[in-house]
């Protein structure tokens, strides 16, 4: 699918998704991205195990793939929790 959105045009066709980007007025971008129906069930599921809305925990990904490569802080403090876990149980 092609698309024309702030006068560029944008090949918005990856990975078999139709992918598509608006501007919203906060200054943030919206993309619509097509999913299967089996997909949107699992994001479903996981975002209500985790007590977010499916768009935070979608955010959340992105943001995990984004950062920069390397140990970031969260898996820093996760690997410390893990670590120190037993220690943690004692002082309780």
């Amino acid at each position: 699918m092609r698309g024309s959105w702030f006068g560029q045009s944008l090949d918005a066709r990856r990975c078999g998704n139709d992918i598509r980007r608006r501007a919203v007025s906060s200054g943030m971008e919206s993309l619509t991205l097509a999913v299967t129906h089996e997909e949107h069930e699992a994001l479903a599921r996981r975002a209500k195990d985790l007590g977010l809305s499916e768009e935070e925990l979608l955010r959340r990904g992105l943001h995990r793939v984004l950062e920069p490569k390397g140990l970031s802080f969260r898996d820093a403090l996760e690997y410390t929790f893990r670590k120190n876990a037993a220690l943690y149980r004692r002082l309780a």
